[in-house]
Order: structure tokens, then sequence, then C-alpha cells
């Protein structure tokens, strides 16, 4: 058997960009398989054995993807306890939500637990909801995995509201930390870019900011102001060593799948829709909230844009019924035609969310 062919590759440390950034929100998007789950996890770890951290929330956006994560195959810590000697488990957490993470000894023949340290929760967002009374003061770092569902996933009711969600659990685990003194507990978000439809980009104002990042090629964007940090994850060795592996190899003219899983582009439907026009060709038709839908003076096509215009016709959320009865019909077979276009992703994914019946 030959030499590994990623040893001696640098993998991304999470971990260190989180802490260097100097912010409270850390978003770590792209590069699949470079390390971004197992440097966040093993060095807190760590840092909580030495003392130097508290424990850990592990988050999943819903309770079915968290009790996938409890599995011995699907354990966020598997290549974790392989390298380290280390057998950190998610084990039952009784009557409460989620589970308790234990990194154990065990007796060597039996296999009997000896000891259990218990370095963190494994929670899922919607588990928060209504929560009161807990104390997670002694929690200092938020590890949210896979924040960013993949595009096949069921919009399930945490999906669509996963941002509310997220400030409303926060609120909860951080409480009033600050006040007294405290840091503000830490948080790290990580996904791959399967899409920029995520309810928490939105809740954060990411999306724009994601979208322009990818147009001028940037790969870092701080906010001292509110305490966010984006990464688009770049890791240059670990691409160029999975370029020689057998899928890659293999699906080296799949140019989507490329510049999803090795170039950390984002290549959703959204991004195609996203353009710009001669405005005066336009005129406003209506308003929903900041959008202001434009249809052109000749032909059939419309573009949307986030800027309240002078309309004749204006909804509000309070309105969307009255909306959707004028609308829906009109702006779905548009869709679906490709006959609008946005000034941005962000319009796009506002004008789904209207669209979507089944939100209130």
């Amino acid at each position: 058997m030959g030499a590994p062919i990623g040893a001696g590759i640098k993998w991304f440390d999470t971990w260190a960009r989180a802490a260097a950034s100097g912010c409270t929100f850390n978003f770590f998007i792209g590069g699949r398989g470079i390390g971004k789950t197992y440097s966040a996890l093993s060095q807190h770890r760590e840092a909580y054995m030495r003392g130097e951290a508290g424990r850990v929330i592990y988050m999943r956006i819903s309770a079915r993807e968290l009790d996938g994560a409890s599995t011995v195959d699907d354990n966020p810590y598997k290549k974790i306890n392989h390298n380290a000697g280390t057998d950190i488990e998610f084990l039952s957490a009784g009557k409460a939500p989620g589970y308790r993470i234990c990194d154990l000894v065990r007796e060597p023949e039996s296999g009997k637990i000896l000891k259990e340290t218990q370095i963190g929760v494994g929670r899922s967002l919607a588990s928060f909801h209504n929560l009161r009374g807990v104390d997670f003061s002694d929690y200092t770092l938020i590890y949210f995995d896979e924040f960013i569902p993949v595009n096949s996933a069921r919009r399930t009711p945490e999906i669509k509201t996963a941002g509310d969600l997220f400030t409303e659990a926060y609120e909860t685990i951080n409480r009033n930390r600050e006040l007294e003194g405290e840091p503000p507990v830490k948080c790290i978000f990580t996904a791959n870019a399967f899409s920029l439809n995520s309810d928490i980009l939105r809740k954060f104002k990411l999306i724009k900011v994601i979208q322009s990042m990818q147009e001028r090629g940037q790969r870092r964007y701080t906010d001292r102001e509110r305490g966010i940090y984006v990464e688009l994850c770049e890791a240059a060795e670990v691409a160029e060593a999975k370029k020689t592996t057998a899928l890659y190899r293999a699906m080296s003219s799949d140019e989507k799948f490329i510049s999803l899983t090795l170039k950390n582009e984002f290549t959703d439907l959204a991004l195609s829709t996203v353009t710009t026009v001669p405005i005066n060709e336009y005129v406003p038709i209506v308003q929903y909230e900041t959008l202001t839908i434009l249809e052109h003076k000749s032909e059939k096509k419309f573009h949307v844009v986030q800027k309240v215009d002078l309309c004749g016709q204006k909804y509000y959320d309070k309105t969307k019924q009255k909306f959707l009865r004028r609308y829906y019909q009109l702006l779905k077979v548009a869709l679906a035609e490709n006959l609008i276009t946005f000034d941005s992703a962000d319009s796009y994914y506002q004008l789904d969310r209207v669209l979507d019946k089944t939100r209130k």
C-alpha cells in the first residue's frame, strides 16, 4: 500500500479561523470533506478538557437529522474517536430533548462504561421552541452542522422558519451573560454550498453578501458591527488531492458537481435568474412589503427588485391572501416559463416565500 493521497496536506481549520475572526457568528460554507466539522469538534473537546472552554451544543435543523448524527455510523465524532483514541458518543438525555455528548472511559474487556464526561448536548433547532428555565451558563459554543438544507429536502416547518427559531434559541442559550460581563456564546455554522435558499442566511441578511462575494471572487467577509464572519471555504491542497480520487476523476466533466464540491460555488437556480435590466423599459405593477414587481412595457416578462416604488397596488404580510388571489397564477406561470428576472438571489427567495401557500 502506498502513501495516502492526502498525506501532509493542510486541512481546513475551522476552530482557528473562528477564534481569529473575533466575531460571535461564524459561517463556513463549501468545501465538502475538507475538515470543517473535524477541526471544530476535536479542538473544542481538547479545549474543554484543558478547562479553556465550556460545553458545546451540537445543533441540527431537525430532530430527524440529529437522530441520524447520533448513530454509530453518522456520529460526527467518529473520525475523531479513531484518530485520537477517544470514545465520544451521543447518549440518551432521558426526558430532556436531544442527547448528551459524552467522552467515555470503558472497561476494556466488557465494554462497560466506567466514566462519563459530558462535553455537550445534541439538540435540534425545533427543540428550543418554547423552552424556558433551562440553564446553559456552562456552554460556550454552538456548532450548527449542515445549516443549509439540500435542495431535495422537504420544506418542513423548521426549515422554513430556521432563522426565527435560531434567534429564539440563541436568546435562550445566551441569556444575560453579556449584561453580566461574560462573553457571548460563540457560534460556528458549517454547510456545503447547496443553495443560498437558507432561512438562516436570510435572517442574518447574508444572501446578498454571499452572492456579491462569489461574483467578485471574495472568500472572506467580516462585519465587525454585527459580529459576523463569513468564509467561502478554500482548501486548495485538499481540492487538488481530491481531483485525483476515483469519484472526481469519473465526474471531471460534470461542472456543476465540481463547482459544488471542489470550487465551493453556489450553482442553484436563483443565481441564473439574477441580472441587470434597463429599468426604463419596465413599469411597477405591484409591491409586496419591500419587493416591487415590474412588467416590461412591450413584452410579457417581469423583473423583481428590492425597492419600494410608487405602485397603485400595495400588499403586506397581513394582506398576503389577497395578493395571492390576484397574482399567484400569473407569477407561478411566469416563473415556470422563465419570464421573471431578479435584482438579487435574495429577491428570488423572498418571492418564493410569498408564493408558498403553506406559509402563513
